[in-house]
This record gives structure tokens, sequence and C-alpha cells, in this order.
């Protein structure tokens, strides 16, 4: 996934993205978005789209 050109970054990077979608099998997305410091929708739509990508 790469950054958009226009409007805001995103709030999860890449790498974390990767990092979050390995926590979330073992975790709740609330406490794998409490880690990151974002709220659970933020987290799951970058997973989302980050598994569209794929």
């Amino acid at each position: 996934m790469k950054y958009p050109l226009l409007g805001r970054p995103l709030k999860l990077t890449e790498n974390q993205i990767f990092q979050a979608i390995k926590l979330k099998h073992r975790q709740s997305s609330k406490q794998v978005a409490n880690k990151f410091g974002v709220a659970r929708s933020t987290l799951l739509r970058h997973i989302a789209k980050q598994k569209r990508a794929s």
C-alpha cells in the first residue's frame, strides 16, 4: 500500500499494518488498535485495504 499523493497521511505505515495483521491472530482488534494508538475501525480499514491490494 502506497501513501496517498494528496490528502492526509495514513495513520499506520505499511510495516505497522503487517505487524498488526500478525498480532491480530493472537489478540482482539481492540487490543491491537490500542497498541498502535488508533481506533479499532481505523485498524480494520487499513487491514482491509492491505488485503485488497495483495
